[in-house]
């Protein structure tokens, strides 16, 4: 976005200007640069003619890129000649185009002369070309984001190169720049050469333009003037850039909430669009939530059993060896007690039914069979496999019997039938392994093949149990930040002598104790707190179908009972404290554990199946969160969101006026009411939701023009005083800054950058059309002298 007529645009080139080393490294550290600087790197010693090396053309990107050539990629054979040419010769094709670049990068290689490739592996020589490359990607990730930004940049760090007007014409950006800042109309190009270049050095000092950086004039009292504007705009920037951020980041969530309730209202029309797939979906829907716990729970025992099985086959292996019959005892004990894991672990599998309420175990189902579940009305299905593997437990029964008859490794009676019996229950294994990837493949697809989830649904019990595991969870990994801190104290109060004073350390377990009770006893606004003994709970989520979220985590006594009668203001209490303290997060981890399975259901049902949810979550994340929001918009003591700041004034030295930013005392009680009705409207409906998220919206929108207001004011002064120092202060080596200019050319970015947001600005049916009301801009766009009023307050 353009602020106040380019001088966003200005502000990020005098930011370039100041510190091109910041811009490059970033660049540098892109993963595709470095890539293409490691290429060019290993391959550019490797040729000795031209031929070849035109021929590279992964390496002739980056060369071709460092001398600004990189649109003549495809033009290899005007290049060949170039580089073949002596630039000597008057009559040599580098001479004769306008582009004087062509003739830079010909003189530069001298691959004409007789040892002009040895350059090639000269290591200072190729950085320099990497160096050249890297600052030619550098303005063209700006150009990506800004072409305004990457032209200007380019601009400053060619236009003292230039041999003459012609040399100006015959290259596209600094031809593009000039045009733009005499505001010649497109068809100017149709002229002749000569004429344009006669044109131009009527309307333009080209000698000026062309002057060298060295000779610029320095103005004491102004550079000393923009100084002092810079140290006090900075903070005032900073402190509203802090406060727009955050109203930003609120308003992109409110935008996202808006659009995807008015979606939602089309999608969930019993007459809309999508009236079949109304029925289908909601009868899939508990089912493809119970194939999902199923295929879970199978991946977990899977994971678990298949590397036991890989020890089986070890174990057999291993008694066949008669060097290891010493340790034949050791190997059918272990054979054994595996065998027992792999079938206790099988028999525990367990999924949860959504429409029952209740679990089953998808790997003892009763019976090898293929659950299908329509996902959509064309006839998608999911298919997903569910087994008895009872036959694989009794192979392996079979195996461990006949394993553990084994006397020796010649028993091959006993070892061969505990093989066979083994291999047939590796085979039923490796086979549910396979069918399993089958399943995640079908369940991925089917959900795939929906559109977009319709069906009616219980959004508020689904964010009510969603958002209440978000909480707990979150709450325990606070709760595991304060233990580790209590630890940190207890290892600094056991290291001090017995009779040392610890009342300090005392003080702030203390207070890490009160917090950890707080977080456990509190959980969000309107949420169920899983870690102060509450039951199971189960949620209706649609008709006939509920979920479940496991309880009865009592953490308040487990935890905060326990620290209550602990101290370390003594050296014993320290050191118990040191082993409590890891202790007690395993008190944390069995809740985390049990909430993060019940998690994924949820999450799946939020987020994918009901989408209503996933908006009201975004709403209810607003809610919970809005305190946080509102302190990151704090910055250097001053926060502009905050209930107590009071507003604040920056003054201008070389103009001594005074900029105000405006406090918003009532922002954190007002936001707070509009998005507390909008938690309101959510239970009555999509639409009422819809139209008290735009309220809050509304809001949002108005503190953000009345904070942009202040804050283009701001920022238009710091551009304007950084362009001042920028251009006339000398105290650093100005000459490897290939971005330092003349002052009159600094004149000629400034008016280009300003000309290029105007742009878009100048449109009166924009959001910008306000600003053009100050330049006596009429509402049809009919005055022609804005301009002139622009550049006369720049002047």
């Amino acid at each position: 976005m353009t602020i106040f007529f380019g001088a966003t645009s200005y502000l990020a080139f005098q930011s370039l200007v100041k510190d091109p080393q910041k811009f490059y490294d970033q660049q540098a550290k892109d993963s595709a640069t470095k890539t293409k600087i490691e290429y060019f790197k290993k391959h550019i010693g490797d040729y000795d003619n031209v031929d070849d090396l035109t021929k590279d053309r992964k390496l002739m990107e980056v060369l071709l890129m460092a001398y600004g050539l990189e649109d003549q990629l495809d033009l290899m054979g005007r290049i060949k000649v170039v580089l073949k040419e002596d630039t000597a010769d008057s009559n040599s094709l580098s001479n004769k185009l306008a582009d004087s670049k062509y003739k830079t990068m010909a003189a530069d290689l001298a691959l004409f002369e007789e040892d002009g490739f040895a350059k090639l592996s000269d290591e200072s020589f190729v950085n320099s070309l990497v160096d050249k490359y890297i600052m030619a990607a550098t303005e063209k990730t700006m150009g990506e984001q800004d072409d305004a930004l990457r032209q200007a940049a380019y601009f400053a760090r060619n236009i003292d190169t230039a041999e003459g007007v012609y040399n100006i014409l015959g290259d596209k950006v600094l031809r593009s720049v000039i045009t733009k800042y005499l505001e010649l109309p497109d068809q100017f190009a149709v002229q002749s050469v000569e004429s344009q270049a006669a044109y131009i050095e009527k309307r333009i000092d080209i000698d000026k333009l062309l002057e060298d950086v060295d000779t610029k004039a320095i103005t004491n009292v102004e550079l000393d003037n923009a100084k002092n504007n810079l140290s006090t705009l900075d903070s005032a920037q900073s402190v509203a850039d802090a406060a727009t951020t955050q109203i930003d980041t609120l308003k992109t969530l409110l935008e996202t909430v808006v659009e995807a309730y008015a979606e939602q209202e089309v999608a969930t029309d019993p007459s809309g669009p999508y009236a079949d797939e109304i029925p289908v979906q909601e009868a899939a829907i508990p089912e493809l939530l119970r194939v999902e716990s199923m295929a879970s729970a199978m991946q977990e025992t899977l994971d678990t059993v298949t590397p036991k099985l890989e020890r089986l086959e070890e174990l057999l292996n291993l008694a066949k060896n008669p060097a290891n019959a010493g340790k034949l005892t050791s190997y059918k004990n272990e054979f054994s007690s595996t065998v027992n894991s792999i079938i206790s672990a099988i028999n525990s599998t367990s999924s949860y039914n959504p429409a029952t309420g209740t679990t089953e175990n998808p790997l003892m189902f009763g019976s090898n069979t293929t659950l299908s579940i329509q996902t959509t009305a064309a006839g998608d299905t999911v298919n997903f496999k569910v087994y008895d593997l009872s036959d694989l437990q009794s192979y392996l029964n079979s195996a461990s019997a006949s394993f553990s008859a084994v006397t020796s490794a010649s028993d091959t009676t006993n070892l061969n039938a505990a093989t066979a019996s083994f291999d047939s229950a590796n085979i039923r294994g490796l086979g549910v392994n396979e069918f399993h990837k089958e399943n995640l493949a079908s369940l991925e697809s089917g959900v795939g093949a929906v559109e977009v989830f319709v069906a009616t649904m219980n959004t508020q019990e689904i964010s009510l149990g969603y958002n209440s595991i978000q909480d707990s969870l979150r709450r325990i990994s606070t709760i595991e930040g304060y233990l580790a801190q209590i630890k940190d104290l207890a290892d600094e109060s056991a290291d001090m002598v017995s009779t040392a004073d610890r009342s300090e350390l005392q003080a702030q377990f203390e207070e890490l104790r009160t917090a950890i009770r707080d977080e456990i006893e509190n959980s969000g606004l309107g949420l169920d707190n899983f870690l102060n003994n509450l039951a199971t709970q189960n949620y209706d989520i649609m008709d006939g179908a509920t979920l479940k979220i496991n309880g009865g985590f009592d953490l308040a006594t487990t935890i905060s009972d326990v620290l209550d009668t602990k101290g370390i203001d003594t050296l014993s209490g320290a050191q118990e404290m040191q082993t409590l303290a890891i202790s007690l997060t395993t008190k944390t981890d069995a809740a985390k554990f049990s909430l993060t399975d019940d998690q994924g259901l949820f999450a799946s049902t939020a987020l994918v199946y009901d989408p209503r949810a996933a908006i009201d979550a975004t709403i209810t994340g607003i809610q919970s969160n809005l305190d946080a929001y509102i302190e990151a918009a704090a910055y250097g003591g001053n926060n502009l969101l905050s209930a107590d700041q009071s507003d604040l004034s920056y003054t201008v030295t070389s103009s001594y006026s005074t900029l105000k930013l405006r406090a918003y005392n009532d922002f954190g009680s007002e936001f707070a009411a509009l998005i507390d009705s909008v938690v309101v409207a959510m239970s009555v409906g999509t639409e009422e939701a819809s139209a008290a998220a735009q309220s809050a919206l509304d809001y949002l929108n108005d503190v953000g023009r009345t904070l942009g207001s202040d804050s283009r004011k701001i920022n238009f002064e710091y551009a304007k005083s950084a362009a001042v120092v920028d251009t006339l202060d000398t105290t650093e080596e100005e000459d490897e800054n290939p971005y330092t200019t003349t002052s009159y050319v600094q004149k000629f970015i400034e008016k280009f950058l300003i000309l290029n947001g105007s742009d878009n600005l100048m449109s009166t049916d924009s959001s910008n059309s306000y600003v053009l009301n100050l330049f006596g801009v009429n509402s049809d766009g009919s005055s022609t002298d804005y301009m002139s009023k622009i550049f006369e307050l720049l002047a």
